[in-house]
């Protein structure tokens, strides 16, 4: 499905790192194909991480900054991807209690953020 949402420059230097890399491997992946991987590796495991550790950490807060002077980004996402958000958005609401509604492009950038941390060597498991 192709969405389109407004990133932070922060995470859209993150998704473009990531694209660099696979290309470096000879394998060219869309931002919506990076995306979709990342999500496949937190799909099992959204009870398992520490949300409020990932929000309260200073590393990578950039990526969860909200910009509305930046361009839309347009990503093609699978359904798969589509379902896990969905499932994202309920457990940030309900278990975590975020006091407004939680849009997809939060739980990308939240979950580009604890991809990032992980990455780098924090422990975001509970």
């Amino acid at each position: 499905m192709r969405i389109q949402m407004r990133l932070s420059k922060e995470a859209r230097v993150v998704l473009e790192e990531l694209k660099l890399n696979y290309l470096k491997t000879g394998i060219a992946k869309t931002s919506g194909e990076v995306i979709d991987e990342i999500f496949l590796t937190f799909k099992d495991r959204l009870n398992d991480i520490n949300w409020n550790a990932v929000l309260a950490q200073p590393e990578f807060d950039g990526v969860l900054a909200d910009y509305t002077s930046v361009n839309p980004t347009t990503l093609n996402l699978s359904q798969d991807t589509f379902n896990t958000m969905e499932s994202f958005r309920i457990f940030l609401n309900e278990k975590l209690q975020m006091k407004r509604t939680v849009y997809r492009s939060f739980i990308i950038r939240i979950t580009l953020k604890a991809f990032e941390l992980e990455k780098n060597g924090f422990n975001i498991s509970l």
